[in-house]
């Protein structure tokens, strides 16, 4: 695994659709349509960062959370589930919008192995009728508007993870005077 993410994150997408695409074809004589190998690339080297990420978040809980959950005779399975995965879940939700804007924004390169997507469509559009600023306009905004709507959807999401806002205190002499 830690091969795989090394390699992955150390290497540009663009090599990677280009190694999968043509690879797969010389190595294994497999004729994969470019729209797969693209996906196939995309989804690795999303995944290698992901991995990193969700590695990181889990790494970043407090390790007296794991010693609690023992502590009240909890199995490992039940504190990852109930205790740990919660929380770095919560603190993983700004990376996955980074990994989904960024994800997005990667399509583009897919365009080396002939993936016939945004920005190969723009360039057709701008060969055939020399309108490239508009056509660049146009694209900028889809792409705008796609991470724009992952952004805010992520941020409610976060939001929705916080709880509320109001939450009331009780000391400990107002807790002893409710008894």
């Amino acid at each position: 695994m830690a091969v795989y993410v090394e390699v992955i994150r150390g290497t540009p997408l663009m090599v990677q659709a280009t190694v999968i695409y043509y690879g797969t074809m010389s190595i294994w004589g497999l004729d994969i349509p470019s729209f797969s190998a693209g996906i196939l690339a995309l989804s690795l080297h999303i995944g290698a960062y992901f991995s990193e990420s969700v590695r990181g978040a889990i790494g970043g809980i407090d390790k007296g959370q794991m010693e609690g959950g023992q502590a009240i005779g909890m199995s490992y399975l039940q504190i990852m589930l109930h205790v740990i995965i919660p929380q770095a879940f919560r603190n993983l939700i700004p990376q996955i919008g980074n990994t989904y804007v960024s994800a997005i924004k990667d399509t583009s390169v897919l365009n080396v192995i002939a993936v016939t997507e945004l920005y190969f469509t723009a360039r057709t559009v701008t060969g055939t009728y020399y309108k490239f600023f508009e056509t660049y306009c146009i694209v900028s905004l889809i792409y705008f508007v796609c991470t724009f709507v992952i952004s805010r959807l992520l941020k409610l999401l976060e939001k929705f993870m916080a709880g509320s806002s109001n939450y009331e205190l009780i000391t400990e002499s107002e807790e002893e005077v409710s008894k």
